[in-house]
């Protein structure tokens, strides 16, 4: 335990290394990913005030900070939809790599999609760990997609990063639907993917960087989702024409 605690202080420190040693170089603006960025932008941003910040799925209150929040849960609407029209079972299996807000939003847009089309489905979860190795085990992500399939669930939504594979494997060999959760997967050449509950980050990277160029950048909360396009449900060859018709 003492281990893991000096691993994250130790990790805060070199995150915070990295923003700062961007700012001293003379970048502008500066892109941070990932709320576990949140503290090194918040402190770096304050020592530069005259250089423009911006993280993507955290939030920083600071007046040079733009704060771009991800609405997850509209592409995860859609997949839901997706996924209670496809399934036969009406039992959705759902895995996560670890329980975080994000994964979390995932879900729950995922099952508000789902029960707008059948308000009695059924859903399954399950979290492959509670550290990083969630992400990145494909054969624990095929261990509980057989689990779940055994239980009854005939579509899997996966929110795993590498261990979606393993997931998508068992999904194929099965003949069952697999949708992806954060990832774009739906051109990987499979006839069990339903589709993908994605995000678009390299689009949003290149939109802050027009804006800075062109004077248009501003701080605070910035929402990305369906209405601007940065999250998005690209369909897979599991999908059907009635699906497509549904989600559009």
């Amino acid at each position: 335990a003492a281990s893991d605690v000096y691993k994250r202080q130790y990790q805060r420190r070199v995150r915070e290394q990295i923003v700062r040693l961007l700012a001293q170089k003379g970048h502008n603006p500066i892109v941070a990913i990932s709320y576990e960025l949140n503290d090194a932008v918040r402190n770096v941003a304050k020592e530069y005030p005259n250089t423009k910040f911006a993280i993507l799925n955290g939030i920083v209150d600071r007046p040079n900070v733009q704060s771009g929040y991800f609405d997850l849960q509209e592409s995860a609407f859609l997949a839901g939809i997706a996924a209670a029209m496809k399934s036969k079972t009406q039992k959705i299996g759902t895995i996560l790599a670890v329980e975080m807000p994000t994964n979390r939003a995932l879900v729950c847009g995922m099952q508000m999609g789902a029960k707008y089309i059948h308000k009695n489905i059924q859903f399954i979860e399950n979290t492959l760990d509670s550290g990083h190795k969630g992400w990145n085990d494909p054969a624990r992500g095929a261990e509980v997609a057989e689990s779940q399939i055994a239980r009854g669930a005939d579509v899997l939504f996966t929110v795993a990063s590498h261990s979606d594979y393993g997931v998508l494997k068992v999904a194929t060999d099965k003949k069952k639907a697999v949708l992806f959760g954060w990832a774009a997967r739906s051109n990987l050449d499979s006839p069990a993917i339903l589709g993908s509950a994605a995000v678009d980050t390299g689009e949003v990277v290149y939109s802050l960087f027009l804006e800075a160029m062109h004077d248009k950048w501003k701080s605070g909360i910035q929402h990305l989702g369906l209405q601007n396009k940065f999250v998005y449900f690209p369909e897979g060859k599991a999908s059907t024409p009635e699906i497509k018709q549904a989600v559009q």
